[in-house]
Formats: structure tokens, sequence, C-alpha cells
């Protein structure tokens, strides 16, 4: 799925933005990974998967950067390497409507062991934290979408959420 970046955008600047962006948040969804010098490595349930990069150049587009690249998954039949570093990637997704193809997606991480991760959603098991943005750190922010990029429907959509953040 290609995704779309904005332009001289940092990810730290939607920090302030995310509870205005609240009322279209739609899920969170979590990516349990280890980072080795052998490779990159996702874990989904109890199946371990090696990640292998497909690059493809980027385009240029009107203040954004279109990235096709993806990675194709890769059965790990011996074992993982033993020097690999543990993250929790969160994608936090937000979109138009619920029915819309366009979704806008910022990447972090939380800061703190006290925030419980699961699949659909984030609960904050510390008592001072009562939202999912809460000690989160986004790393990137970018759009999503199953239709092509370049289709006026999906134009409007990415603007309207542009013009939130």
């Amino acid at each position: 799925m290609p995704r779309l970046f904005i332009d001289d955008y940092s990810a730290s600047n939607i920090v302030s933005k995310l509870p205005t962006l609240d009322n279209y948040y739609t899920e969170t969804n979590v990516r349990k990974m280890l980072f080795s010098q052998d490779g990159i490595y996702q874990i989904n349930n109890n199946h371990i998967s090696r990640l292998m990069p497909v690059d493809i150049p980027t385009i240029k587009l009107d203040g954004f950067t279109v990235d096709n690249s993806y990675f194709k998954e890769q059965d790990v039949i011996s074992q993982v390497p033993f020097n690999a570093s543990y993250a929790e990637i969160v994608e936090m997704h937000f979109c138009v409507d619920k029915k819309s193809c366009v979704h806008l997606v910022v990447e972090g991480k939380y800061e703190n062991d006290d925030i419980v991760l699961t699949k659909k959603s984030t609960t904050c098991t510390n008592e001072n934290s009562h939202n999912r943005y809460n000690r989160f750190t986004p790393c990137s922010v970018y759009f999503t979408s199953l239709e092509n990029l370049d289709n006026e429907l999906i134009s409007k959509e990415v603007n309207l959420l542009l013009t939130i953040i």
C-alpha cells in the first residue's frame, strides 16, 4: 500500500494536534518487532517472520513524497539472532469517516511500560494516563490509501485531514 509523506513536516509537529484528531480516530495497530544486524523480524502471535525490504524509488508530487516500498515476509525456520532489540511500533489510524479509504497514520512508540497495547485499542494502566496520546512519541506521519493517490476524492480527504494537522 503506497504511503504519502508530507514534505517538510516533522512528526513532532503532530503531538499537539492529536487531541484535535481524536474525532477521526479509528484504530491502533501494534507491530512487535525485533531489530538485529541480521535483519528485521516481526512477531505475530506465536509466529516470527523476517521482513525483507523491497525498495521502490520515491515519487515527488506537489509537496508530498509517495513511497511504494514494502516489506516481503519470509518465514523464520531457524532461530532469531541473539542480539536483537525489541520494539513495539504503534500505528494510530485516523480517517474522515469509517468507510474512508484514506488513512492518516501516525507511527510512534510509548515512553513507559505502564501502557498496555492491544490490536484494536490502547489502554493505559497508569491512573494518571487517561488518553491514548499520553507519553506517545510519534516518529512518522503519512497517509495511506487503497485507491490511486491522484483521485479527486482522495485529494479532498487528504486536504481535510491536512487542515487539522
